[in-house]
Parts: structure tokens; C-alpha cells; sequence
């Protein structure tokens, strides 16, 4: 034995927490006590006062939890909605309001889930235990029995969370660490409801069945979804849910089986299909890419079915990282591909068209690569919900390659032209592609920001982009400038092919809706005004309007008064 005034007082300190741990719950033996109690007294916790506070709340605790399962008792040998039952009820909401109340004063704020299953568990005992009987009942009974215990549940969970906002609660869900705590207290309805859809989805998913072929993910999630539907159907038939409780609130007993319901599924599709880091299968890239489609389609399908929670303990267990970036890596190659295929996918433009444009290839090109990359953004949008960093890889994986290629293929398809008046027209062309490109971007970099909050994105493609798109709306409005003035050079000597060339321009300029468009227009009245006289205008006005040279007529009638 240890001697001196200081071991003889926290000896003293050591015993009076024993009696009063062992006061407050019988059930508890020196065994069970010592240790954490010597360890409390280890890290500074030697105040008797405060030992004494908690197992004075302990006893209070455990005193109202049996008032509550002898309440519970009564209510359910009455009728099914009766005054025994509102008693009950009473005596519930009571009983949370103290232990809420007491763990505020203590400055316990969020307390350890298990101190406050414990108490709750007592407290419901008798309908735990008459759930999970296989005793016939009468249907109103059970249906009343399912709903105080559904109540009882969300009323706990918001206890242990107060003030946390659906963000919070929704992240508490996915962390699954309330599965063990909560086990006891859950297994009624978990064996009731969730239990057997798992057992069916691992029945029909399994290694050599028809219905698990690796190569068909799709199957799996519409399966898995149909499950969903299920269970959402059967937990309002069962009386698991009432006409103040929805299926999809923040924290409640139905959040709870959703994710427990998606905790399984995940660990069933990793196993039959090979869906985890460093799998073989995953070296496959149709494989991924198709797995990845297969399951952004579940999450687009599942909005409104599944909770919030089970929906991103899926997404965080489905997407990883490597797996969502061989995804991204091929919405890029199929982006860029269709720049070479855009013309054969859009042919219908060209045999509709009046004039259809010179760089018709490269027009069409761009327009599809828009529409391609248009199409992964919105379709991801479902993913960036749940996972909003990944817009920043979606970014940088992308579309910011995509962008470099749009700009390297457009100056190519100018360079390549055989003339100066070809090219101008290419030039033209484009820039109504370079506009329509650069305001796609634009808002594909805000969505991008704003999903992501606070997460820094580069926009050097971007503004590499904007000056592209300046330096050819500059040079296309001096080339259309030395064009006019090499026209008019000799007034007297225009010939009928360069009217109709300036003609064919002015088209491909008035076709454009940019605001480059626009001011290649007003320079060429400025440059008419300069380079001919009013006379010289209105004369050659009246020879367009003669021959159907329509767009120069306009020009020239907007130069003359």
C-alpha cells in the first residue's frame, strides 16, 4: 500500500467514485469500474463533485428510463392509439428533454452516442422486444408499436446531434460510426426491412451468377435502385413512418436503414466486381469508364429515393479517385475526337446550308467538341453534388486540354487556307466558334467554382483562350481593312467576281452574331466612307441591288443619306 497524506486522499478519492459508480448501476461490478476510474483520477478527474454529479445523473437516468418501459408496457397491452399511448409518448419526450438538458449543464454538448443508447434502450425495452416477438399480433398494435419506435429513434439521434444542420447530419450518417452503437437498438427494423433486401441483392449478385456479370454493372444498380424503391414503399405500409416524418429528413430511423442498406451494397459490388484501388479489372479502360457511366446514371435515377447520407457513402465508395480520372481522361479523347468527326455528324448542316462555310470541317468540328463537352458537364452535375472537388479535376483532366486542342486546330484551318480572301473568310468563321467556345468555358469555370467553394482554379486556359480570341478579331479586322482598300485601290476598275467575293464576306460577317462580327461591320462602312465618295456609294448601291448582291446593298445603303 502506498504511504503518505496524498495517497491516503486519493485512495479516498479511489473509493467514494467506486460506491458511486456501483451505486448507479447495479448491474456493474469492481472489475468493471476500477479502471476507468483510475484512469479518470490519472488525468486530473480527482474531484469527488464531479463523480458524485455523474452518478447522481446516472441513477436519474436509469429511474426515468424504467418509468418509461413500465409506460411502454401498459400502452402496449392497450388499444392501438389510446390514452396509454400519448402517456407513453409524454413520458419519452420527457425522459430526452432531461438527459439533453443534464449533459448541456455538464458542458456534454455532444455526448458519446453509447452513454445515451444505454438509458434509451432500457427505456424502450418492451417494444424492442415486442418487434422483434414473432408472437401473432393484431395489425393496429404493431403498426402503433413501429411508429413510437421510429419516433423514438429520430428523437434520440436528434438529442445526440442538436443544432447540427442537414450538411452535418448527412456527413455523421456516411461516417457510419453510429452502426455499432446502435446496433441493439436498431436490429427491430433493421431485421425487418433491411435485412432482407441485402440478403436478396447478395443472393442475385454473386460470383458465376448470369445476373453478375462483370462486364454489366448497369444491371446491378438497376436492381440495386428497384430495392431502394422498395424499401421506401415498404417502410410507409409497415408503419415505420408517419405524416409528420419523411423518408428523406435529415437524421431519422429511415436514414439510418438507407445507409446501412448502401454500406452493404458497396461491399457487395467490390466483391463480384473487382471495384476497388489497384484491381486488375480496373486496368481496363472500357471497363471503368463503363462502370462509372453505369453508376452516374443510378445517382441521376436516385434522386428523391435515397437519402442524402447513403447517397454519398456510394459516391465516396464508387468513385475514387483513379477510377473517376481514367473517366475524365476519356471524356477528354472522346472531346478531341469529335473535332475530327463533327463534320460527319453535322452533314445535314452543310446539304442545308445556303453558303455553306469554307472551314465547314472545322466549324462543325468545334460546335461538336462544344456539344461533347457540354454534355459531360451537365451529366457529372450529379457527381460534383456529392463529391464537389472533383469539378476541379473535371477542370484541369478536361477541359482545359480541350481548350488548347480547340485553339491549335482553328489556327491550323487558317494557316492552311490557299488565299488571303480564304483566309479572311476562314478567319470570320472561326471567330464566331472562338466566342461561342470561350462563353461555354466561362460558365463551365463558374459552375466549376462554385460547386467547389473556397478551392482555387487556374485559369490560364481560359485566359489564353480570351487572347486568342482578341488577337484574331484584331487581325481579322485589318485584314478585312487591307481587303477594301486593295479593292478600291482604282474605283473604275471593279470587276464582277471581286463584288460578289465582297459579297460572299459581308454574308459570313452579318451571319455572325459576336460582338467581333459586329465591329468588322462598322469599320467596313468607316472604310467605304473613306475610300469612295457618297456618289461613287450610292451608284454602286444601286448596281448590288440590281444584280442581288443583297448583303452589299444593305452595307452601301447604311453608308449614304
Amino acid at each position: 500500500m502506498l504511504e503518505g497524506p496524498d495517497c491516503l486522499q486519493l485512495d479516498e478519492n479511489v473509493l467514494e467514485a467506486l460506491v458511486h459508480a456501483l451505486t448507479a448501476d447495479r448491474s456493474l461490478c469492481v472489475e468493471d469500474c476500477l479502471p476507468y476510474i483510475l484512469n479518470e483520477i490519472a488525468h486530473g478527474e480527482s474531484d469527488v463533485g464531479a463523480q458524485r454529479r455523474r452518478g447522481t445523473r446516472g441513477r436519474w437516468e436509469h429511474a426515468k428510463a424504467a418509468e418509461v418501459a413500465e409506460s411502454l408496457g401498459r400502452a402496449l397491452n392497450s388499444r392501438a392509439g389510446g390514452k396509454e399511448w400519448s402517456a407513453a409518448e409524454d413520458g419519452w419526450n420527457m425522459f430526452l428533454c432531461g438527459i439533453g438538458s443534464g449533459r448541456r449543464a455538464n458542458g456534454e454538448v455532444r455526448e458519446a452516442l453509447r452513454a445515451l443508447v444505454g438509458p434509451a434502450t432500457q427505456a424502450l425495452a418492451p417494444v424492442l422486444e415486442f418487434l422483434v416477438s414473432e408472437e401473432n399480433v393484431h395489425e393496429d398494435r404493431l403498426l402503433c408499436a413501429r411508429g413510437f419506435y421510429a419516433r423514438a429513434v429520430s428523437s434520440l439521434l436528434r438529442v445526440h446531434l442538436p443544432g447540427a444542420t442537414e450538411k452535418e447530419c448527412v456527413m455523421w450518417l456516411r461516417r457510419c460510426d453510429w452502426k455499432k452503437g446502435l446496433e441493439e437498438l436498431l436490429s427491430p427494423f433493421l431485421q425487418c426491412e433491411v435485412e432482407p433486401l441485402a440478403k436478396e441483392l447478395a443472393f442475385h449478385f454473386q460470383q458465376g451468377m448470369k445476373t453478375a456479370r462483370r462486364e454489366e454493372p448497369q444491371h446491378f444498380f438497376s436492381f440495386f435502385l428497384q430495392l431502394y424503391e422498395r424499401y421506401n414503399a415498404d417502410v410507409r405500409t409497415h408503419g415505420w413512418t408517419s405524416p409528420n416524418m419523411k423518408a428523406q429528413d435529415s437524421i431519422s430511423l429511415l436514414a439510418l436503414g438507407s445507409v446501412s442498406l448502401a454500406f452493404i451494397a458497396v461491399s457487395v459490388f467490390r466483391g463480384v466486381y473487382g471495384w476497388c484501388e489497384g484491381s486488375q479489372f480496373l486496368a481496363s479502360r472500357d471497363f471503368t469508364v463503363h462502370g462509372v457511366n453505369s453508376f452516374i446514371e443510378f445517382l441521376d435515377r436516385a434522386r428523391g429515393i435515397i437519402h442524402g447520407g447513403a447517397q454519398l457513402l456510394l459516391a465516396e465508395s464508387i468513385f475514387f479517385h483513379s477510377a473517376f480520372c481514367v473517366f475524365l481522361e476519356t471524356a477528354k479523347v472522346a472531346a478531341e475526337r469529335s473535332f475530327t468527326t463533327g463534320a460527319r455528324a453535322l452533314w445535314r448542316q452543310e446539304f442545308l446550308a445556303m453558303d455553306p462555310p469554307r472551314a465547314f470541317h472545322t466549324v462543325c468540328g468545334a460546335y461538336h467538341m462544344l456539344r461533347c463537352l457540354e454534355a459531360v458537364v451537365r451529366r457529372l452535375g450529379v457527381v460534383f453534388s456529392l463529391l464537389p472537388t472533383y469539378a476541379v479535376s473535371l477542370w484541369e483532366r478536361t477541359i482545359t486540354p480541350c481548350l488548347s486542342t480547340f485553339v491549335c486546330v482553328c489556327e491550323a484551318a487558317k494557316e492552311s487556307c490557299d488565299s488571303n480572301l480564304d483566309a479572311l473568310m476562314v478567319s470570320l468563321e472561326v471567330l464566331g466558334c472562338a466566342h461561342a467556345m470561350h462563353s461555354a468555358a466561362e460558365e463551365w469555370m463558374e459552375q466549376c467554382c462554385e460547386v467547389c467553394g473556397g478551392v482555387e482554379i487556374s485559369t490560364s486556359s481560359l485566359e489564353r483562350l480570351a487572347l486568342w480570341r482578341d488577337e484574331l478579331t484584331r487581325g481579322t479586322t485589318h485584314d478585312v481593312k487591307q481587303f477594301l482598300a486593295r479593292l478600291f485601290a482604282e474605283p473604275g476598275l471593279l470587276e464582277w467576281r471581286d463584288l460578289q467575293a465582297w459579297d460572299a464576306l459581308l454574308r459570313v460577317v452579318c451571319s455572325g452574331k459576336t460582338p467581333a462580327h459586329a465591329v468588322v461591320y462598322e469599320d467596313m462602312k468607316l472604310s467605304l466612307t473613306r475610300l469612295i465618295s457618297e456618289e461613287q456609294r450610292n451608284s454602286l448601291k444601286e448596281y448590288c441591288q440590281v444584280t442581288s448582291m443583297g448583303a452589299l446593298a444593305t452595307l452601301l445603303g447604311k453608308t449614304v443619306t
